[in-house]
């Protein structure tokens, strides 16, 4: 395992160790292994005395009915100090643009609060939010029992820049129907999966789609069960041009580092994500770096850090839904 790797570990296990201490009462196992990765991936220091001020302010100007509560509230606090300098400041924005949302329909759930702070930069709310309409409404169209709220954020990232609308949806449908004819099952976790792989802008579809089933190979190839959790981490995989096959034995090694920890021997599906994106990190901070990116890719490769964030929130929170509140 490489030096960066097992130091963004590290870093992962002392920020959850804190946690745990501080919230295993208030949030599930699930929740409570996505936060610390909010920091780690941003690079942010845990200030448990700023992290427990930013949550008490959230819990102070949000009401009863407010679609930031409960396990949200932790989400977007962490989010907020991670990303910004002012995170209270950022947070009043937050509420202008939940505002901003249901003035477009979209319906207030737990995954507005989310969706909104993707929004935090944009400078022209209406139009992004015209065009996020229309890539719901064609989300919706192609798969009307599917689509819903926990599509927000990927509608709002694909609607960024948009210019051709059509071709969004037809490049994530051709996603979906390509890969569910291979061994991907149709589902939430294979639209998100496809929603993501859109986000590429590649026009070498087939290759996407190829690189999707070598990865679900080499994972069955290494007794890594692929249930449908792990499909948005696999198009991350993907997106990020990761090498598996050279990579695998750094991949089970991190999983293996989780399953032996304590609070971790029973999440099985979690600690697969954990270890994926630690991973991803490495290159991450490696394109980063690279002076040579122009700024096209690097406006692509931030959305994927953005997306990699939401894309862990729902995995972890499908997870959830899956295995329930297990005990810490």
């Amino acid at each position: 395992m490489g030096k960066e790797v097992e130091s963004n570990y590290y870093s992962y296990m002392d920020i959850y160790t804190d946690m745990r201490l501080k919230f295993k009462w208030k949030l599930p196992s699930q929740v409570l292994g996505m936060l610390p990765l909010i920091y780690v991936i941003n690079d942010k220091k845990f200030d448990m005395e700023l992290y427990e001020d930013v949550v008490d302010y959230i819990k102070k100007n949000t009401g009863f009915f407010s679609p930031i509560k409960s396990q949200q509230t932790y989400s977007i606090a962490a989010l907020l100090i991670s990303n910004y300098e002012d995170p209270k400041y950022k947070f009043d924005q937050l509420l202008v643009c939940i505002d901003k949302m249901k003035e477009y329909g979209f319906k207030k759930g737990p995954y507005l609060g989310i969706s909104s702070f993707i929004l935090l930069e944009e400078k022209d709310l209406d139009k992004r939010l015209e065009n996020t309409s229309k890539i719901f409404k064609g989300m919706k169209e192609n798969h009307k029992f599917l689509t819903s709220q926990d599509d927000y954020p990927l509608a709002i990232m694909l609607a960024k820049d948009l210019k051709d609308e059509e071709k969004v949806i037809l490049d994530m449908e051709y996603y979906y129907a390509s890969l569910a004819e291979t061994k991907f099952k149709k589902g939430n976790e294979l639209q998100l999966m496809s929603q993501l792989l859109t986000l590429s802008e590649s026009d070498l579809r087939d290759s996407i789609v190829e690189r999707c089933k070598e990865m679900y190979n080499i994972f069955k190839q290494n007794n890594i069960k692929v249930r449908r959790v792990l499909y948005p981490s696999i198009a991350l995989l993907v997106l990020f041009n990761v090498d598996l096959e050279k990579e695998i034995n750094t991949l089970k090694d991190l999983i293996n580092r989780f399953k032996n920890e304590k609070h971790f021997k029973w999440n099985r599906d979690i600690n697969i994500i954990l270890s994926i994106i630690l991973l991803l990190l490495n290159t991450i901070d490696k394109n980063k770096n690279d002076k040579t990116i122009e700024t096209g890719l690097n406006t692509i490769i931030q959305n994927i850090i953005q997306a990699q964030q939401i894309a862990m929130i729902a995995a972890i929170g499908a997870s959830t839904s899956f295995t329930g509140s297990s005990s810490n």
